[in-house]
């Protein structure tokens, strides 16, 4: 996906040029992963270096199920491996906590006809959360897994954050992303 094409979906744009239809037209449907945050920049504590292979083995089985790959960047580029193993994601710069925020992540949403999302990046406290919460609150059903969920303190899934994940996603806390629907799929095929 070209720079300019990325702008669109980042200035809110209300007219997308063809290439960034033609890419939502071929690539319709009910689930869409969405990563945000992951810049290549940070140093990753151990932990997080796992989460983020974790995003990365993610990214890869959805490309193979041609599940869309959307990534929100706050303007720092996203972690290389991520990139590599989505090959050609929809990307977008952000400058908000909420990646809905005057953006077109929703209209590319609706054009993808997506019901579901999956979220995962940095950080579960801020940008993870409010994009979650505002998603939800558009009515998509969101689902996410401790394991694809980068910052904080897990002391916080005890305070509100913790009860909106618990109560408004499907959040796997005991931290098994492969327990996501999109794999289940997988085995009924």
């Amino acid at each position: 996906m070209t720079d300019a094409v990325a702008n669109q979906i980042s200035n809110g744009s209300s007219s997308l040029d063809s290439e960034l239809c033609k890419t939502l037209e071929a690539n319709k449907h009910d689930y869409a992963v969405l990563i945000i945050d992951v810049d290549y920049y940070r140093l990753w504590s151990r932990e997080d270096a796992k989460k983020v292979k974790n995003m990365r083995n993610l990214v890869s089985s959805v490309y193979n199920q041609k599940i869309p790959i959307i990534f929100s960047e706050f303007g720092l580029g996203t972690e290389e491996s991520l990139i590599r193993a989505a090959r050609k994601p929809i990307r977008f710069t952000k400058s908000h906590e909420n990646a809905f925020y005057n953006t077109n992540l929703q209209y590319i949403l609706e054009k993808l006809e997506t019901k579901e999302i999956i979220v995962g990046g940095f950080h579960i406290a801020a940008c993870v959360y409010y994009t979650s919460r505002s998603a939800v609150e558009r009515g998509f059903k969101v689902h996410t897994s401790k394991d694809i969920l980068i910052g904080g303190d897990y002391g916080l899934m005890h305070s509100e954050i913790g009860r909106f994940y618990r109560n408004n996603t499907n959040f796997i806390e005991k931290g098994n992303y492969k327990s996501l629907p999109i794999f289940e799929r997988d085995d009924k095929k």
